[in-house]
């Protein structure tokens, strides 16, 4: 009768042990990653262009810490600092691709006429761009949604919408990170945003 008692109390431990598991593992305290917020995020690739303050332009590739850009402001393009610039190898990563038309077609068709300008944009869909609605990723954008470019020959901000998004459009081996201190740049004078 001791022998049925101890392995009957012996099982009660073992499942009150059991039980009490999952929740530690639930606990975010113990399982949270402290790293994902401080990691680079590797948006652009090595053929896109950075507006440099002088109003030249350079490959993301070429670009060396410390040399000062353009970014706009409170709707002012101002010149900032590059920060940070890190490469990462064998990303495999896929890009977007938008095809942009100027939201005043007519406007425009007028000054280059026959052709109504567009533009094409190519970056990881992660990439985070200024909206009429506030920041978006590439991801997130539809056909229709209002983008903000700096016009090197007017110096002005001007807006341009999205005509068609194409997503996995082609595949690049290599990406880099790119950290300012205003948080933004000129990619393709596209306004781009950090994280």
């Amino acid at each position: 009768m001791n022998k049925y008692f101890a392995c009957y109390f012996l099982v009660l431990m073992s499942l009150s042990v059991f039980a009490q598991e999952p929740t530690l593992q639930k606990s975010p305290d113990v399982y949270q990653d402290t790293t994902a917020n401080s990691s680079p995020h590797f948006y652009f690739h090595e053929d896109l262009t950075i507006t440099m303050a002088d109003g030249n332009t350079k490959k993301v590739s070429e670009l060396r810490a410390g040399e000062p850009i353009k970014c706009v402001r409170k709707g002012i393009v101002t010149t900032t600092c590059i920060e940070k610039i890190e490469a990462s190898r064998n990303s495999s990563a896929w890009l977007t691709t938008l095809y942009l038309r100027p939201v005043d077609e007519w406007t425009a068709s007028q000054r280059t006429w026959p052709l109504v300008p567009a533009l094409l944009l190519e970056t990881t869909p992660t990439l985070h761009v200024k909206t009429q609605e506030g920041p978006k990723a590439i991801s997130q954008l539809r056909k229709g949604d209002i983008l903000y470019r700096h016009e090197p020959g007017n110096q002005r901000v001007v807006a341009w919408k999205v005509g068609i998004v194409r997503h996995r459009t082609r595949q690049v081996s290599t990406l880099y990170s790119l950290r300012t201190e205003e948080g933004s740049v000129l990619l393709e004078n596209m306004i781009a945003l950090e994280d």
